[in-house]
């Protein structure tokens, strides 16, 4: 009777080790597979960079037929806003509530 116990337990880590052999070959897997991606990704990262860098942006527009202008204009709008009013609002705001409070003290 005990024969068939240890019979029993050897067939069990058998079947244990089998799995636990091919939960290790998936976790092989899924790691290579994620280095290959973090590869891709890290390509990806690379060539937009390289897209967005200034030389490229100007070879581009080189090649569609732009040219640089000697001279920037700026052109106004009448009647708006521009961005940098916008900007010192806000930056200006939290000193304009604060203020009051502070009196002849900055």
């Amino acid at each position: 009777m005990w024969a068939v116990g240890i019979v029993v337990s050897a067939l069990l880590g058998v079947v244990v080790h089998a799995f636990m052999a091919e939960a290790q070959m998936r976790v092989g897997q899924i790691e290579q597979q994620t280095r290959a991606e973090q590869r891709r990704y890290d390509d990806a990262r690379l060539r937009l960079a390289q897209l967005e860098a200034p030389a490229s942006i100007v070879a581009r527009a080189t090649r569609l037929g732009l040219v640089a202008a000697s001279t920037p204009w700026l052109v106004a709008v009448g009647g708006t806003k521009s961005a940098a009013d916008d900007v010192t609002a806000a930056a200006t705001q939290p000193w304009q509530t604060t203020k009051p409070s502070l009196g002849a003290n900055p």
